[in-house]
């Protein structure tokens, strides 16, 4: 069977969350409880408590809070939304705890974004080098559960006798020619 460009992507997808999915997850978690951190770090909790009693419209509810880390710029996204009553960006010093954990949670993410770079492009290469999905099992038998299953529909060979029978075949008359 022909490899389509369609089952190449898919495979290719398959690949990529079965190698990187987890990684990706707990990068985020630990994106996630990094913003919650920074949330805490800038509302003391007498400040939070104080808040948490302000009227509904005196304070929006946000999930992304915008922090300044060493005058690198960060939008992180919290666990959930809380009130956040300052429009003031927060500024941390480069030698701030949460400054060098911010910078080790780009790192981080850095790193495994060329990893997974970097094998979707071997991956796909490897993927292009094949024409068939034989071939491709052949050359890498360890991908065989991602590629996709296709059914094959077997159309019944037509029987020729009732097909003339149907259309008056052979015709009596000459047939015209176009």
């Amino acid at each position: 069977m022909r490899l389509t460009n369609d089952m190449r992507n898919k495979i290719l997808f398959a690949l990529m969350e079965h190698r990187f999915q987890s990684d990706e997850d707990a990068v985020h978690k630990r994106w996630t409880a990094f913003a919650d951190d920074v949330y805490n770090d800038m509302y003391a909790a007498w400040e939070r408590k104080l808040i948490a009693k302000m009227p509904a419209a005196w304070v929006s509810k946000d999930l992304t809070i915008y922090i300044s880390f060493a005058g690198k710029q960060a939008a992180l996204a919290m666990s959930e939304a809380r009130p956040n009553p300052s429009l003031q960006r927060k500024v941390y010093n480069a030698s701030h705890p949460l400054s060098l954990r911010f910078e080790d949670l780009v790192a981080q993410s850095d790193k495994l974004r060329a990893e997974r770079n970097k094998a979707m492009a071997e991956a796909k290469a490897a993927l292009g080098s094949v024409q068939t999905v034989t071939k491709l099992l052949e050359l890498w038998p360890e991908i065989s559960s991602f590629v996709p299953k296709v059914v094959t529909y077997s159309v019944p060979a037509p029987r020729f006798e009732d097909l003339n029978r149907a259309l008056k075949l052979p015709p009596k008359a000459k047939a015209i020619a176009t």
